[in-house]
């Protein structure tokens, strides 16, 4: 029932991508755990041809999810889109918003400043493992709110991300993550995150290809 809410959904936006002539930009390959990521994940991202549409389809154990947007090209740089998925068979819905910037040069290398804002709400009830917890959701709406603040300079960059998810206790959740190149089209993906309300560190390393004009 999960996978076809979330194929039904997809269904509604895929139209979009056909007519924007949405192009594959980068797939990625991982596993391990970080603030939305457990277990295996793959993501494929896409872009219009003249740059302006942004969208991203993401597979997980427990969830995925299809964003479509418009990208940003100037000095803020990123996305802002309309993302559906599912998690533990509960679908969901929500903005889905990533900028970047450069505000300072350190080392002939910019210094860039992001954020990532995306809540999502719940339609229909809760996922599994919260559904069967005997707890109430005290909140009039069923919704779980991502929010992330990095620095990066280089191939290295330090975060700090909020975690609010339905009836969980807010969660904090800093860490640092490190690009490596690998070759002209690949590069590697290690992350290290503190989940401050488990009290225990998440690691995930993965593979990024990117693919030219």
């Amino acid at each position: 029932m999960r996978v076809f809410r979330f194929f039904l959904a997809i269904l509604v936006f895929v139209p979009n991508m056909v007519s924007a002539q949405m192009r594959v930009t980068s797939v990625s390959v991982g596993s391990g755990e970080d603030a939305i990521a457990s277990g295996i994940t793959g993501i494929v991202r896409f872009e219009s041809a003249d740059s302006s549409r942004y969208a991203e389809l993401a597979l997980q154990q427990e969830q995925a999810w299809y964003a479509f947007g418009r990208k940003l090209n100037g000095r803020i740089s990123g996305f802002a889109a309309i993302s559906v998925g599912h998690f533990q068979g509960a679908a969901w819905a929500g903005p889905y918003v990533s900028l970047s910037t450069p505000i300072a040069k350190l080392g002939g290398k910019d210094l860039k400043l992001s954020t990532l804002q995306w809540p999502a709400f719940f339609i229909g009830g809760e996922p599994r493992n919260w559904k069967n917890d005997g707890v109430k959701n005290p909140e009039s709406l069923l919704y779980g709110y991502l929010a992330n603040v990095g620095l990066t300079w280089g191939p290295v960059t330090v975060s700090e991300s909020y975690l609010n998810f339905l009836d969980d206790p807010a969660n904090s959740l800093p860490g640092a993550s490190l690009e490596v190149p690998i070759s002209a089209l690949a590069k590697g993906d290690f992350a290290f995150t503190w989940n401050k309300n488990a009290d225990k560190p998440m690691y995930y390393m993965g593979l990024t290809f990117k693919f030219g004009r």
